[in-house]
């Protein structure tokens, strides 16, 4: 998606800009940490961060307009305290949509 906005292939691309660390790197690191903020603080930190995104994505013949942060949703096949979490035997997986 990110070469077919970039070559005006097409008018308007929603790019998941992990899958492109090269092209942007810093939009690729501010959805590598799953676990470090709230829905609440990435909408503040985005919004921070909003003319770095726009420089970055101008670079590469874009212009940037939102980002869409998502929630992190757990799911457990036994009681977990996430006061103290116990992750020994616990296979963890992420999905990105």
């Amino acid at each position: 998606m990110l070469d077919a906005g970039r070559m005006g292939l097409a008018d308007l691309v929603f790019i998941v800009s992990f899958y492109y660390p090269a092209q942007l790197p810093l939009s690729y690191y501010a959805y590598l940490v799953p676990f470090s903020v709230t829905l609440e603080e990435s909408v503040g930190l985005l919004d921070e961060a909003r003319p770095f995104f726009e420089q970055e994505f101008a670079a590469n013949n874009l212009k940037y307009m939102e980002s869409c942060p998502n929630s992190q949703e757990w799911f457990f096949n036994r009681s977990i305290n996430l006061d103290t979490p116990d992750w020994k035997g616990l296979k963890v997986r992420a999905r990105a949509d």
